[in-house]
């Protein structure tokens, strides 16, 4: 049976995986080729002559096509760990799973912001490593780690019954990622807090190994006024009655809704009670010295945008309240706080989401861009792959050896050892709160080897947080055929509206094909000796392109644009009648070399790098730059 068997019943060229790049890669590509058959299809929407995806193509056709774009998006973030493919796979698993009630756009505040405030506010830390990147990563180990363990598939089946291991890996996949992708969205909280306590031992010369003493007479950030941001809104409390109800919890708000959530799950397992969690809760925001605990902010931001998505009497799905557990559980409260000292948490404890979560999280410690000062002068791992099979985890972490001998470093030593748990520091670490013998046989491995220089860095600032908005503005400039000049005109706010509400009615590969045109753009302005930013720079600004640079453009964008629709199967193709049929047949009649494309296509080609000009000055401060003279 083919991988994507609803392009196939179509006759359309259903692509191979793209070599990869590690065995992460690869198990990820896999999982969702073999193990997430018909993801997200609806029995009743298998005939063929079904229109009611876009273009009028069948649901589950464009089901395989969703699919599809996730498994790409995967690819190029294993290639790269690049923030800007790190989108893509978000935005992926939100116009899939929409899990706020619609798709990026009602989560793309909650992702940009976390990333905004880490690129900007996180270097005044001491210490402090990339989360938007991280997450994503996570999601991807859990992915690798649920196709290798039968032992981690089993607890979820028996927490999460299906009918087939193909509808039990669906909503794997949608709880996981719900809960990997957002587990540290709360962490600006954090990052507040943290700043203080940096400033003021750097003003008492508290040094790296000293920093715990700071929590003796240092200020700090606390959180008061709680009672409105933990609130459960009036109009939806019958959406959470019937969790709220046996322990005395019915009145309360968010911390009362996740304190009887926790005492349900791991209560008689650990001996706490409702009323011990709940005070913990409570005093988290106002009393987390010398750490705040970002996971607690996480579950909270996370727990009002669900409820918020529901309709007044639609009850919040217990699956969905142990995502948010998993969450709240997974930074500080359950070591330091409810587990005291009873076992670690294992698959028999009933919460897969909880337990895989804290694994990741703890096995992600790789290529994490260095935002604390400190965080920049020490040593890490630059790179990681994970050979996973049933009863076996081997984990390789790699160092940089062009260099300071990574040997010297804490983090090579914490890997050292025989590898095992036992006599690993960073694995025995991990075995404190968790049991890794659940997964099977454990070991770890540290190399050095010489750090290949990443390609896809170039001198745009390509303040990836507006991509999504250069796609919207991409799309809107096709849609509507109207002039950059004439669309600019009505303001920002007037535009974006308008773009948003015309990208809303594309697919999801169409939507990512504009993104990695947006994307491009910073790729193709190299070319011409051009970048843009929004730092003040002492370069010529450029007003728009040569004859012959418009030129070099449209050749870039074409290449870009045929490679794209290569990888997702496309091929060159005439004679079909309508936008459907050439949906559905993946051919299409540019598809050829640029020499052969008409003038018209050409410019179909340019005249939209040519309006990004028109777009940046639209956002305050960006522009694009010359780093020499003018193309004749």
């Amino acid at each position: 049976m083919s991988d994507y068997r609803a392009l196939a019943a179509f006759g359309a060229a259903v692509p191979p995986p793209l070599p990869h790049s590690s065995s992460l890669d690869a198990d990820c590509v896999a999982f969702l080729r073999q193990n997430c058959r018909d993801l997200l299809f609806r029995k009743d929407r298998e005939a063929l002559a079904d229109r009611d995806g876009h273009d009028g193509v069948p649901y589950n056709f464009e089901r395989d096509v969703d699919r599809l774009c996730l498994e790409r998006a995967i690819h190029r973030f294993c290639q790269s760990a690049s923030r800007e493919n790190a989108f893509d796979v978000y935005v992926c698993y939100c116009e899939m799973f929409r899990p706020f009630g619609t798709g990026y756009q009602a989560t793309r505040v909650l992702l940009e912001t976390l990333s905004e405030h880490e690129g900007n506010s996180s270097s005044l830390l001491m210490k402090h490593r990339d989360h938007y990147a991280h997450s994503v990563y996570v999601f991807l180990l859990g992915l690798a780690l649920y196709r290798s363990s039968t032992a981690l598939r089993q607890a979820f089946g028996e927490k999460y019954p299906a009918e087939d291991d193909a509808g039990r890996a669906e909503r794997f996949v949608r709880l996981w990622g719900l809960t990997a992708l957002f587990h540290d969205i709360g962490y600006p909280f954090e990052l507040a807090h943290q700043q203080i306590k940096t400033y003021v031992c750097q003003l008492w010369g508290i040094y790296p190994e000293r920093i715990n003493a700071v929590q003796y007479y240092a200020p700090f950030v606390s959180y008061k006024r709680m009672e409105d941001f933990t609130a459960i809104p009036p109009e939806k409390k019958l959406c959470v009655g019937h969790l709220l109800r046996g322990f005395g919890g019915e009145h309360e708000g968010l911390n009362g809704l996740l304190a009887n959530a926790l005492v349900r799950r791991l209560g008689e397992a650990y001996g706490f009670s409702y009323e011990s969690a709940l005070a913990q809760l409570t005093a988290r925001p106002a009393d987390s010295m010398p750490y705040m605990d970002h996971a607690y902010f996480s579950a909270l931001i996370m727990a009002r945008r669900l409820i918020a998505a529901l309709e007044p009497n639609q009850p919040l799905p217990d699956d969905t309240l142990d995502a948010l557990c998993a969450i709240l559980l997974h930074n500080s409260l359950f070591r330091f706080g409810l587990k005291g000292k009873s076992a670690p948490l294992s698959l028999d404890h009933g919460q897969p989401l909880a337990y895989l979560l804290m694994v990741c999280d703890e096995l992600q410690c790789w290529d994490r861009v260095a935002y604390g000062q400190n965080s920049r002068t020490q040593v890490a791992p630059f790179g990681f792959d994970l050979e996973a099979e049933e009863g076996a985890v081997r984990l390789h972490y790699f160092f940089d050896c062009a260099g300071e001998d990574p040997r010297l470093s804490s983090a090579w030593r914490s890997m050292e050892g025989d590898g095992s748990p036992a006599g690993c520091p960073f694995l025995a670490a991990m075995a404190k709160f968790l049991d890794l013998s659940c997964l099977g046989k454990f070991s770890l491995e540290a190399a050095a080897q010489v750090k290949e220089k990443k390609t896809g860095t170039y001198l745009s600032d390509t303040k990836f947080l507006n991509l999504y908005d250069f796609a919207l503005a991409l799309n809107a400039r096709y849609d509507a055929g109207l002039g950059a000049d004439e669309m600019a005109a009505g303001g920002l706010s007037t535009l974006q509206t308008a773009m948003a509400r015309s990208f809303d009615q594309l697919s999801l590969e169409f939507k990512l094909s504009n993104i990695a045109q947006a994307k491009g753009f910073a790729r193709h302005l190299e070319e011409l000796g051009c970048f843009y930013t929004d730092r003040a720079v002492d370069y010529p600004v450029l007003t728009d392109f040569a004859a012959g640079e418009l030129e070099t453009l449209a050749r870039l964008e074409h290449q870009r644009w045929q490679t794209e629709k290569e990888e997702m199967g496309w091929q060159y193709g005439t004679g079909y009648q309508d936008r459907r049929e050439r949906a559905l047949t993946r051919r299409h009649k540019d598809m050829v070399d640029f020499s052969r494309l008409s003038p018209e296509d050409i410019a179909k080609d340019a005249q939209p790098m040519r309006y990004m000009i028109r777009l940046l000055n639209l956002f305050e401060g960006l522009r694009i730059y010359r780093t020499g003279h003018a193309a004749e």
